[in-house]
């Protein structure tokens, strides 16, 4: 097949550090296991994959798939790569699979030239949205108990910039297993671009040892 590849960071850190590097490299290897074509690789640096937002490579993607026809598919290094909005996500697919192209996320070890992958895909998809907007539920309910009920402790909340949701936080420790700190940490981070308002996992831990958390 012959392949065009898309690659992209949201912020000039993971810019300046190896995330476009290795998206890249894994994109390489993939193509040149399997024996395909790479033909270009595309890169958004510094974009974030909401909708509606600027990602001039990845317009030149689909330009260059509409113009070439001799383009196969696509293959990126994970689902997140592509964009945050599931219904754009599936509607490039089933763009590709009208046009008689494929997709491949190497993450996710999607292959939608296979029935397992093109299932795969469907049952990946529903459980990504589902998570992300119960956690985007359970943040919205965490702050509007903060405002009116203060903070866990009962003290005004008069928060600083990197204040975290407790009531989130404990709730997704709270099944057993208890949802790890990295997933945690990824998910009060969902949507927030500005690197000074992300919370590290390092930072997550110190502060639940503060409070007294098992970890």
């Amino acid at each position: 097949m012959r392949l065009v590849g898309y690659i992209r960071v949201s912020t000039v850190k993971q810019i300046e550090g190896t995330s476009l590097t290795t998206q890249k490299e894994r994109i390489e290897t993939f193509c040149k296991m399997q024996g395909h074509e790479l033909v270009q690789i595309f890169a958004d640096e510094g974009r974030s994959g909401k909708h509606g937002s600027d990602r001039p490579q990845y317009d030149n993607m689909i330009r260059r798939l509409k113009e070439d026809p001799t383009i196969t598919g696509i293959v990126i290094s994970a689902l997140s790569r592509l964009g945050r909005s599931l219904p754009d996500v599936v509607a490039l697919i089933y763009e590709l699979q009208v046009t008689g192209r494929f997709f491949v996320s190497l993450k996710e070890n999607i292959d939608m030239s296979t029935k397992e992958g093109r299932m795969l895909f469907g049952v990946i998809a529903v459980i990504n949205e589902y998570e992300r907007e119960l956690i985007i539920e359970r943040m919205g309910e965490g702050r509007e108990y903060a405002d009116v009920h203060g903070s866990k402790s009962g003290k005004p909340c008069n928060r600083p910039k990197k204040q975290i949701n407790w009531i989130v936080v404990e709730d997704l420790r709270r099944p057993d297993p208890p949802l790890s700190w990295s997933a945690i940490a990824k998910a009060l981070n969902a949507g927030v671009d500005d690197p000074k308002k992300r919370i590290s996992k390092q930072t997550l831990i110190n502060q639940a040892k503060e409070r007294g958390m098992k970890i």
